[in-house]
């Protein structure tokens, strides 16, 4: 990854923290400089295993997926420090491939984050399931793309019957035929 890609996806996120303190009014809490020195802490904060929590069905399922023998990919539309994230917690073992924005040229809604991820591998869209946690970028982004799609709804929250759904991975395997 580029030095200049970094900072540009440092620059959107920075942004995009920036937007939401101003939304919520609390952006003039900060006096000279201190956004910047805070955005840098929250932004290096983020890169770490400190700042995620891996659920407890998340480690079993990869497990139980690459010993099938099935190709995994981390599709995000997080940045460059997922590289070092995944390693740092541990998933790297079990993740085939990661598909970003930078790399991919697009982010998720857009058919084209897929259709990198699935060239990486020379798989067809028809043979990929998405499962993420977005109805809009992950479940409607994947079907527009022509994969399978699968809600990830831990809280039951989306309230949309329309989608293939499940509350936890442990309920994936029988969803996609295997016992």
């Amino acid at each position: 990854m580029s030095a200049e890609v970094a900072s540009l996806e440092k620059r959107f996120w920075k942004e995009v923290v920036r937007l939401v303190f101003a939304e919520a009014g609390g952006l003039g809490q900060f006096r000279d400089g201190q956004f910047d020195r805070y955005f840098d802490r929250l932004f290096d904060y983020f890169a770490t295993s400190a700042g995620w929590t891996i659920y407890p069905d998340v480690v079993p399922l990869l497990g139980d997926l690459k010993r099938r023998g099935f190709i995994l990919g981390l599709i995000t539309n997080f940045d460059h420090r997922v590289f070092r994230l995944i390693d740092a917690l541990d998933l790297a073992r079990f993740i085939d491939s990661i598909t970003i924005p930078a790399l991919a040229g697009a982010a998720k809604p857009e058919a084209a984050i897929f259709g990198y991820a699935l060239a990486r591998h020379g798989l067809q869209a028809s043979e990929a399931v998405q499962v993420g946690d977005s109805i809009r970028d992950d479940v409607e982004g994947a079907c527009a793309a022509g994969l399978r799609g699968v809600l990830l709804d831990r809280e039951d929250r989306a309230g949309a019957d329309d989608v293939e759904r499940i509350r936890s991975l442990a309920e994936l395997p029988p969803l996609i035929g295997l016992r």
